[in-house]
């Protein structure tokens, strides 16, 4: 089992453990827990090679990363032409 596996079996089983807490502060503490693993796991990805980290802006111009993104960009617009097209910076 690779790393990102490991993390996003984590990030599962805070979730399950979310849906089952009883009381409001610990179902918070699982969400940001599964959160967290998400992160550490898509992160994990991309430093195997797996994926790879598109930059985009959010409304006020900011810039943020979006791992999630990367499938849709490149379904849409062939590997590696989304960021060559000066779509995603």
């Amino acid at each position: 089992m690779s790393k990102s596996a490991e993390y996003f079996a984590h990030a599962d089983n805070c979730a399950v453990l979310g849906e089952e807490a009883v009381s409001v502060p610990a179902r918070r503490s699982y969400k940001r827990m599964e959160a967290s693993w998400r992160a550490l796991a898509e992160e994990q990805r991309w430093l195997d090679g797996e994926a790879r980290i598109i930059v985009k802006f959010n409304l006020r111009g900011h810039r943020r990363n979006n791992y999630v993104q990367r499938r849709r960009a490149e379904r849409t617009m062939g590997s590696g032409l989304a960021i060559a097209a000066g779509r995603f910076d």
